[in-house]
């Protein structure tokens, strides 16, 4: 186990006591709302960290690929805008009722503004508007879509996405929320960013206000369906922003088209990049070629040597049989239409 997740995990089990001691001395007595929906944000930070081994809070948004990714990323962030608001009102319930006299009608009103007198010592179950629930669902379901997509064009070979290698460290810069793989500004992720922190301002506001009125709705704020249907314009544009795979980088000619191992070929085409980045490879029947076989790389030609072995790893048939493989060149999650190469 990492270090860090010890740490996590001892953390959060410290937590759990320090709130547990609290309760049973009183809500009333120890700490503001405020304070408890901080501690509620610190445990979920702590079990992130237990269960990752990353400092960073943002580790348990990455993808497969170990880039931020956007869907994981909005589901994890409202997530904890939601703990935080729910924990400091339902602190703030548990401080009136706990109060001696318990719950008065003139401290206390209904989710419409109506005074409620809800007896000594009981609890009004925290509200959650239909505007919450709608964005807290918005982002589990693009997730969940936006995974289902990916792994699908995966499958059917219509992208190609870096897999992390153990011990790679994961690129947790948050610039991927805006960044398409081929690392050029995506409108749609740009949208669902910006509609997102306008969203959360509001409602973070919101509840702040709630929890200084002199009388108290024991409910999470409504964030309104202005916003609401913003959010869900912006998700549905992004999840069907990767139905569309279109890619920018074209293959012209391959030169010569056949050759035994070892044979100097000239990938010709055009958006293949000035160098070759992480997201990009040339391909050999969707099989990357070996490193040490590409001589040369620019944005109009790649130059690359036959390896010794076929794409799978067996042995290229001895003249006169031959094999045709299919060369392409991938760029992040799009890649070019094959060009046929013959062996020998």
């Amino acid at each position: 186990m990492k270090p860090f997740s010890v740490l996590g995990w001892v953390v959060a089990v410290g937590l759990l006591a320090a709130m547990a001691y609290a309760i049973v001395k009183g809500p009333a007595t120890l700490w503001s709302p405020s304070v408890w929906g901080i501690l509620a944000l610190l445990l979920a930070y702590a079990l992130s960290v237990g269960a990752t081994g990353s400092l960073n809070p943002l580790a348990i948004g990455a993808g497969e690929d170990g880039k931020l990714s956007l869907s994981k990323s909005q589901a994890l962030f409202w997530t904890y805008i939601v703990l935080y608001a729910f924990a400091a009102i339902y602190a703030r319930d548990a401080q009136l009722c706990a109060a001696p006299g318990g719950c008065p009608a003139s401290a206390v009103a209904n989710a419409n503004g109506a005074s409620s007198d809800i007896g000594a010592n009981a609890l009004i179950p925290v509200g959650f508007p239909n505007s919450v629930l709608l964005l807290l669902g918005f982002s589990v379901t693009s997730l969940v879509a936006a995974a289902g997509i990916t792994r699908s064009q995966l499958a059917a070979g219509q992208i190609r996405k870096h897999t992390r290698r153990p011990g790679e460290k994961q690129d947790l810069s948050p610039r991927w929320l805006i960044l398409s793989d081929d690392e050029q500004v995506d409108l749609t992720r740009f949208q669902v960013v910006l509609w997102t922190l306008a969203a959360a301002g509001a409602f973070v506001s919101d509840a702040q206000i709630m929890l200084g009125r002199a009388t108290f709705i024991p409910s999470l704020p409504d964030v309104g369906p202005a916003l609401v249907l913003l959010m869900g314009v912006g998700q549905a544009a992004y999840v069907g922003g990767k139905l569309v795979v279109t890619p920018k980088a074209r293959v012209f000619r391959v030169g010569p088209v056949h050759g035994p191992v070892g044979t100097t070929v000239t990938v010709s085409g055009s958006g293949f990049g000035a160098t070759q980045g992480d997201s990009s490879a040339l391909l050999l029947d969707g099989v990357p070629v070996p490193a040490g076989n590409i001589t040369s790389w620019s944005d109009s030609a790649i130059v690359f040597t036959v390896p010794n072995a076929q794409p799978g790893g067996a042995a290229w048939p001895a003249p006169p049989a031959s094999t045709t493989v299919q060369v392409t060149v991938a760029l992040g999650s799009a890649e070019t239409a094959p060009v046929p190469f013959t062996v020998p």
